[in-house]
């Protein structure tokens, strides 16, 4: 395998170009930096899609016949103007007012904040609500895997040396790329 620049034309260019001397035996360090970060990102984004799929999808395969959604319990009203209330306030019912309009399990139980499945947010404010948190799942998702997409070009313009400032924000980004020419 023949070299794609020789020694002169390297030394022809860099005269051309005002410098004493072109290196290319730094290429492979470019590379070896490249493959890490992509390892990095893929282990990375391998490692939120299994999470992902493991809380969201594979648990809930299991129990697909709770899927369906159950109609909550409709509240009784009574109707006409002329209906008699008792003096006195009705305590049970009351009670079993708010037991019927309060997010309980079939058991009766409060549910948890955070032991909630998301199929169960369906009996208690419909199918919109388990929609709206599993879009902000995937919206997490969505923006992990951003980042993930934009650490490659982090990690290059932090190696190079085209900014000079005391500051580290002009080091991350675009306009460091490379290195300043040198007259020599």
């Amino acid at each position: 395998m023949t070299k794609a620049w020789s020694d002169a034309q390297l030394a022809v260019l860099a005269k051309e170009v005002g410098c004493t001397k072109i290196e290319t035996d730094k290429a492979g360090v470019f590379a070896v930096i490249w493959s890490l970060v992509l390892i990095f990102c893929l282990a990375t984004a391998i490692g939120l899609t299994i999470v992902y799929r493991y809380f969201f999808v594979w648990k809930d395969a299991n129990k697909a016949a709770d899927l369906l959604p159950v109609k909550p319990p409709k509240a009784q009203h009574r109707r006409g103007r002329h209906h008699k209330v008792a003096p006195q306030p009705d305590m049970e019912a009351a009670k079993k007012h708010l037991k019927d309009s309060s997010p309980v399990d079939t058991a009766g139980e409060y549910r948890g904040i955070w032991k909630t499945p998301l199929r169960d947010l369906v009996q208690v404010g419909g199918p919109g609500l388990e929609l709206y948190f599993r879009m902000l799942v995937l919206l997490g998702l969505v923006f992990s895997y951003l980042t993930l997409c934009s650490v490659p070009l982090l990690v290059f313009s932090m190696l190079g040396r085209f900014a000079s400032s005391s500051s580290d924000l002009p080091r991350t980004s675009v306009a460091n790329l490379g290195a300043p020419a040198v007259a020599g």
